[in-house]
């Protein structure tokens, strides 16, 4: 027999194949085929062709470069069957094969194990029977994978992974010196976080997680807590317990995982959590309240009305906002309106009143509350309400002094008196309804006082000159001298030229009066009076009689009466 091809020349375990060539007999129950130096069961050939096809079925083995050898039996004389006759190699034809290859072992799948190392499941083809007879080795991240058995035929290796870190790792199985391709699959088990102490620190602190997978390496670990990485990482037991450093976050029910080699960690059953610790106001009606703090500080700032006197007073603030109202004050008006007046249409007046007053105090009207209206003219009694930014005490105290001052001008009422409780000057009564002094009024004595000056001295001279005339004399002294006419007596004083004076008159009793004789010259003499003979004026003969005295102008002397008092003379 002579063996020319063999197609496919790789196939599985199961699959068909053809061997071609001459000689093959008739009948494959007279023929023995063996493959790898093996017999193959005659039930597993067909003769398909007489002398030159056989169907074979590929047997569950493995390897490379399988050869086929054909025997036939010889049918000497006795009758007894020898198998004598192999088949003889040939050169194959172009396109032919005289072997057969199983293909390359396929590993599809395996399974994790701890970076400290564990038990893998290799699952794929091709590679071959279970045990340990075609299975040659299987490397794990270029490491052994130790006692490596094929545990099920053709498709599963079963073997311990050592220690290591990482994804991505290849996978090499060798069958019967064939090697696979590498598998890039593998993957340590992702970091697994049990534990973490404690569970609630500040940024800075120390904590220490543990677990499992976290390998050996700390530059290949990195820790998250939440969104921030927890940095300084440290192998405290390998694979089981590392130590960082918290970073600067915050946040409550924070997430916790571990990346060793871009193996992302997993989290436990018991999904433990992390708190960041922060320092602050736990308050929420507080200003500077911080839903991040876990731990209060007593640095609460609550704003509100810290005044106790008020009446929005809130005992937990503990910083003034200026919020405080006061109690309101109480202002009495007495104005220039009858009652009876009032009484035909209170709404309006008192409309009125409230729009006078908050236009005179610049407020708003709602901050003016009537309380109560009396009898007495018209006397409101109103409150002033207070607000957090004017108080009610200054409103009332800016009223006061605008009366005080006269600065205090109603449209439609006149303020006849005012009283408020927390005055400093008391009832305050008023000049309001009098006319007020204008301002033609200051402009009219401001001309009228310099004119009226102005006038007196015109009026001074007029006299002088009205004297020097009537009484035929220069000195201004002299004519300054006052005459009275008093119970039919001239009272008088006069100067000489000497500046002497001399008084006579009548004393009480029946005393005739004395008249002075003045001369010019300077001497005074004393001389009985005559009796008047009448009233007249003789221009020629000089003589006045006046009341029974005489002036003479004719001649060097005046007679003057005297009053004599006592023993005293009286000028």
């Amino acid at each position: 027999p002579v063996i020319e091809n063999v197609q496919p020349p790789r196939a599985h375990a199961g699959d068909k194949i053809t061997i071609s060539g001459r000689n093959f007999g008739y009948s494959h129950e007279e023929m023995e085929l063996y493959f790898d130096s093996v017999l193959v069961d005659r039930t597993q050939l067909n003769l398909t062709v007489n002398h030159t096809e056989i169907v074979f079925t590929v047997p569950l083995l493995s390897g490379a470069q399988k050869g086929f050898a054909i025997r036939l039996p010889v049918h000497p004389s006795t009758g007894d069957v020898l198998f004598a006759q192999d088949s003889v190699a040939v050169i194959p034809g172009p396109n032919a094969s005289l072997t057969f290859s199983y293909p390359l072992p396929l590993p599809l799948m395996i399974t994790s194990a701890s970076t400290f190392g564990g038990n893998v499941t290799v699952t794929g083809d091709n590679f071959g029977l279970a045990g340990r007879q075609f299975l040659e080795s299987v490397m794990v991240n270029s490491m052994p994978c130790l006692n490596a058995e094929v545990t099920v035929n053709n498709t599963e290796i079963r073997c311990k992974a050592q220690a290591g870190s990482g994804k991505g790792l290849a996978v090499v199985v060798v069958v019967d010196g064939q090697t696979s391709l590498a598998l890039s699959e593998y993957s340590y088990s992702a970091p697994l976080v049990n534990q973490i102490r404690p569970e609630r620190a500040f940024p800075g602190d120390n904590v220490v997680l543990t677990g499992d997978s976290f390998g050996i390496n700390p530059g290949q670990i990195q820790v998250m807590l939440g969104d921030t990485a927890c940095t300084a990482v440290a192998v405290i037991e390998a694979h089981r317990e590392i130590r960082c450093i918290v970073g600067q976050s915050e946040g409550s029910n924070q997430s916790i995982s571990v990346t060793v080699k871009e193996v992302v960690g997993v989290q436990s059953l018991n999904r433990i959590s992390f708190v960041y610790r922060k320092a602050g106001c736990l308050s929420q009606e507080s200003e500077n309240f911080d839903a991040a703090v876990t731990d209060d500080d007593g640095s609460c700032r609550v704003l509100g009305c810290t005044q106790q006197e008020a009446s929005n007073y809130n005992p937990r603030a503990n910083v003034n906002d200026g919020s405080c109202i006061r109690e309101p004050e109480t202002v009495t008006m007495k104005v220039r309106l009858d009652f009876s007046i009032y009484l035909t249409n209170t709404t309006e007046y008192d409309r009125l009143f409230i729009l006078d007053i908050s236009a005179q105090l610049t407020i708003d009207p709602n901050r003016i509350v009537i309380l109560e209206v009396l009898e007495g003219s018209t006397i409101f009694v109103f409150q002033i309400l207070d607000t957090p930014e004017s108080r009610a005490q200054d409103v009332a105290l800016r009223l006061e002094n605008m009366v005080l001052n006269n600065e205090w001008s109603m449209s439609v009422f006149s303020l006849l008196q005012l009283k408020w409780e927390d005055s400093p000057s008391g009832t305050v009564d008023t000049k309001q309804d009098e006319p007020r002094v204008s301002m033609w009024s200051i402009i009219g004595l401001t001309i009228g006082l310099p004119v009226l000056l102005l006038w007196a001295v015109f009026w001074r001279r007029s006299l002088l000159l009205c004297a020097r005339r009537c009484c035929g004399t220069e000195n201004e002294e002299e004519i300054e001298r006052q005459m009275m006419m008093e119970g039919g007596q001239v009272k008088t004083r006069f100067g000489t030229s000497a500046g002497q004076y001399q008084s006579v008159g009548s004393q009480p009793g029946g005393f005739a009066p004395t008249y002075a004789s003045v001369n010019r010259t300077g001497s005074a003499t004393s001389q009985p009076p005559s009796k008047p003979t009448g009233s007249g004026v003789n221009k020629s003969g000089g003589n006045v009689n006046k009341s029974g005295g005489s002036v003479s102008t004719s001649g060097e002397s005046v007679n003057v009466p005297l009053r004599i008092t006592g023993s005293q003379e009286e000028p």
